[in-house]
């Protein structure tokens, strides 16, 4: 098994609401022995650090990450199928595989 990262988009700029957040937790149960790590929502708000060191204000639409364990790629997409995000306008999950060191 591999270990991939769920990064979460949404174009929202305020929490959601509670019909969301519930849909959410039953999507996530589904996930079972997949999850790694749960991970977390990010704050709203970001900034960019650029090459030459300058801080910029940055619009992001990253909302959130969990880590899980698949056996490929394919099966990492597979069980997005039903996460909230996958299926709400202006929203989408990103999956990557994870590298070691």
């Amino acid at each position: 098994m591999k270990n991939f990262i769920y990064i979460y988009h949404s174009d929202r700029t305020t929490p959601p609401p509670e019909e969301s957040l519930k849909a959410w937790g039953e999507w996530f149960a589904t996930l079972g022995e997949h999850v790694v790590d749960g991970g977390n929502p990010t704050a709203f708000g970001s900034k960019a650090v650029l090459k030459d060191g300058k801080v910029s204000k940055e619009s992001d639409t990253v909302v959130g990450y969990s880590i899980i364990k698949a056996a490929d790629l394919d099966e990492a997409v597979a069980l997005t199928q039903n996460n909230p995000l996958s299926n709400a306008p202006g929203c989408e999950v990103r999956v990557y595989e994870l590298g070691s060191m």
